[in-house]
């Protein structure tokens, strides 16, 4: 894990939307669901999602509109500011 990425979900803004994403299983979430979930601006949120997903924490259905996203192959490894694993 890289420094960046430990950054990232150390801070609060990373950890809401790690939380939100783990009720979600069958129907992904855009990012502007994410941003209003969260509270988090739509600019932050952006940003946030995509270290997520080059990470392998969140991953897009691909699409270039109305693009998704849902939990990635390291999602069940992270361990939260609390020290409890989201899973």
């Amino acid at each position: 894990m890289n420094s960046g990425i430990i950054s990232l979900l150390i801070g609060r803004k990373g950890f809401k939307i790690l939380k939100i994403m783990k009720y979600v299983k069958k129907i992904p979430k855009s990012i502007e669901q994410i941003s209003k979930s969260t509270k988090i601006p739509i600019a932050t949120t952006y940003r946030l999602i995509e270290e997520l997903e080059e990470n392998n924490y969140l991953k897009s259905n691909g699409k270039q509109r109305d693009k998704k996203y849902s939990r990635g192959e390291k999602y069940k490894i992270i361990i939260t500011p609390d020290g409890v694993k989201v899973k």
